[in-house]
């Protein structure tokens, strides 16, 4: 029997590793499209959902614009209080 050194340890207390020979197989996600129809489903939201992002980020910029216009034409007409 050998002593408990740094050097001692058996290969069995690694067995919990896995090995790694050859090339590495990308996981197995081939069951999410299942046929044309949702593959085209699928690429048509790819497609739209940015266009309705876009969409309501411009719509965000341009309310904030007009807000500030608004507020700038306002302070404009309005005569500011004199002490």
């Amino acid at each position: 029997m050998r002593s408990g050194g740094a050097g001692s340890r058996s290969r069995s207390s690694s067995s919990w590793r896995l090995p790694c020979r050859g090339r590495r197989r990308p996981p197995n996600v081939g069951w999410i499209i299942l046929n044309w129809r949702e593959a085209g489903l699928l690429i048509a939201g790819l497609i739209v959902f940015p266009l309705i992002i876009t969409g309501v980020v411009l719509n965000t910029i341009f309310l904030v614009r007009e807000i500030r216009r608004n507020e700038q034409h306002e302070a404009f007409i309005t005569p500011s209080p004199t002490s």
